[in-house]
């Protein structure tokens, strides 16, 4: 059986970013599960999963605009203290969350800040990464019912 959409597959990864080949992630021991072609995965891997059968290894070089997207300044906002909670004890590298006028929740890295400001940046923590995946298919099986009406 091969990788292919509609399919439930099963696979051991590890996640370095190519530009300082830092190991970011990684499931060695107990496999990542998932629904191909529900955009469950990043669009790249996804894509580059396809074909593959069970005991089979890749490695994958996925750019941005294949993973988590490219950087976009206009993500990078600048807050006044006051739109946010009384209290908060800020530090760089603190998390934030917003949300947006529809409703959603984004969530920032605290960037800078002053006694009137402060500068959050929005971007996915990988936007602008090119990564570098080495896989291996453990399973490959059909999708049940449930399993494609509930992703």
């Amino acid at each position: 059986m091969k990788v292919q959409k509609g399919k439930v597959i099963s696979i051991l990864y590890s996640l370095k970013l190519d530009r300082t080949n830092k190991l970011i992630a990684a499931q060695l021991k107990k496999p990542l599960q998932f629904l191909v072609g529900k955009k469950k995965l990043i669009l790249g891997l996804d894509k580059e999963l396809m074909g593959l059968e069970t005991g089979e290894k890749k490695k994958i070089r996925i750019e941005p605009e294949d993973g988590f997207g490219l950087r976009d300044e206009h993500r990078v906002l600048t807050l006044q203290r006051s739109q946010l909670a009384d209290g908060i004890d800020l530090h760089e590298g603190m998390i934030l969350q917003r949300k947006t006028k529809d409703g959603h929740v984004k969530k920032g890295v605290v960037k800078s800040f002053d006694e009137q400001t402060v500068v959050v940046d929005f971007n996915h923590p990988l936007a602008g990464e090119t990564l570098r995946f080495e896989t291996k298919v453990v399973d490959i099986r059909d999708a049940t019912t449930e399993e494609i009406e509930n992703t």
